[in-house]
C-alpha cells in the first residue's frame, strides 16, 4: 500500500473506462480470460490529482492500514482519476468515488458493484438517483449540528436568520422544527435567484441577531459571499458558516469536514462495507471547526476558548 507518486499515476491507475466496463460487464469479466472478480480489491476514484484529493487518498490509505493491522487480509487499493482510461483487469469489490466528477463517472455504470461516494453534496448525489447498493457520506454538515454549534458559540443570539434557495436542499419547515428544539427562533428568507440576495437580506437583517449559513450554491457563491459578509458585519450580525474559506473571508466561525477527516471516515466506512455492512447514506460524523477572533473582537463578541471549542460535540 505504498503511495504512488502523481507523476506515475496515469500509468498505474485504473480509470473511468476501466471502471465503467467493470460495472456494466460484470458477468463477462468474471468469466473472461485474463479477468477475475476479486472482493479484496478496492478502487479509489479521484476527481482530480489536486492537493485536496491527494490528501483524502493519503488519509484513506493510512486509516485503512490501521484496520489491516488487526485483520488477516488487507484489500488491494488501486487509484484512478475520473478522466483517465485503461483496460479492465480486475473487478473491484468496492468503488470509492471522491468528489462530484468521480461520483458522476461511477454512477454512469451499473451499480451491481457496491460503491461509496464521499466529498459530494447531498443534493448533487440524490439528483442522480443512485441504486440501492450505493453508499454516501455527504460533504455538508447537518443543519441541526450547525445550529447547535452556533448556539454553543453565542447562546444569547436566539433570532437565527437563514437564507434559502427556493429549489435548494433544505426545507423551511424542517429548519423551523430544528430551531424550536434548540430554543431558537428561525427567521427564514427564501431566494429565487442570486440577484435577489441583497434585497432579501435587507429585509431579513432587522429581524435577526445571527445569520446561519447553510450550504446552498444559489445563495453562497463567489459572486454573493462578500456582499453578505459585508452587509451583516455593518449591522453587527455574526455569521456562522460551513467552510474554512468563509471564516477567512469574514464569518465568525464555521463547522466543516476537512480532506483529512473525509479520508479517515471514508476508510472506516469502506472497511465496514467490505466486511458486508449494508449500504447507507449519511452526513459526516467527523468535523472540524474554525473561528475568526479578529471579526469576533470587532463585533464585541465573547466566544468560548479554543480549547472549549475543540472539545465541543453536539448533544445526541
Amino acid at each position: 500500500m505504498k503511495r504512488i507518486h502523481p507523476h506515475y499515476r496515469k500509468h498505474l491507475a485504473v480509470a473511468t473506462g476501466w471502471l465503467l466496463a467493470c460495472l456494466s460487464l460484470l458477468p463477462a469479466l468474471s468469466a473472461g480470460e485474463g479477468s477475475r472478480a476479486d472482493g479484496k480489491t478496492l478502487l479509489l476514484l479521484l476527481s482530480a490529482d489536486s492537493p485536496r484529493y491527494l490528501t483524502v487518498e493519503e488519509r484513506f490509505r493510512a486509516r485503512l492500514a490501521e484496520h489491516c493491522r488487526q485483520a488477516p487480509a488487507c484489500p488491494e487499493v488501486r487509484v484512478a482519476l475520473a478522466d483517465e482510461a485503461a483496460q479492465p483487469a480486475v473487478t473491484p469489490g468496492l468503488v470509492v468515488a471522491v468528489g462530484h466528477k468521480a461520483s458522476n463517472a461511477a454512477l454512469q455504470g451499473a451499480t451491481a458493484t457496491p460503491q461509496l461516494h464521499v466529498m459530494v453534496s447531498r443534493s448533487h448525489f440524490l439528483e442522480r438517483a443512485p441504486g440501492a447498493e450505493v453508499s454516501a457520506i455527504y460533504l455538508e454538515q447537518p443543519p441541526d449540528r450547525l445550529l447547535a454549534f452556533a448556539r454553543f458559540l453565542l447562546p444569547d443570539r436566539r433570532r437565527i436568520g437563514v437564507l434559502l434557495g427556493r429549489e435548494g436542499p433544505w426545507r423551511p419547515d424542517r429548519l423551523r422544527t430544528i430551531g424550536r428544539e434548540a430554543g431558537a427562533e428561525m427567521q427564514i428568507m427564501e431566494v429565487a435567484a442570486s440577484d435577489e440576495i441583497g434585497r432579501r437580506l435587507r429585509r431579513l437583517r432587522p429581524r435577526i441577531d445571527l445569520l446561519l449559513a447553510l450550504p446552498d450554491p444559489l445563495v453562497y457563491n463567489r459572486a454573493t459571499l462578500a456582499t453578505i459578509l459585508l452587509a451583516t458585519f455593518r449591522d453587527r450580525i455574526p455569521v456562522v458558516g460551513f467552510s474554512r474559506g468563509m471564516v477567512k473571508a469574514g464569518a465568525v466561525a464555521a463547522l466543516f469536514s476537512s480532506p483529512e477527516s473525509v479520508g479517515t471516515e471514508a476508510a472506516d466506512r469502506a472497511w465496514r462495507l467490505l466486511q458486508g455492512a449494508p449500504a447507507s447514506r449519511d452526513f459526516p460524523s467527523r468535523f472540524e471547526t474554525a473561528v475568526n477572533r479578529r471579526v469576533a473582537g470587532a463585533l464585541h463578541l465573547v466566544l468560548p476558548s479554543d480549547r472549549e471549542i475543540d472539545r465541543w460535540r453536539p448533544q445526541p
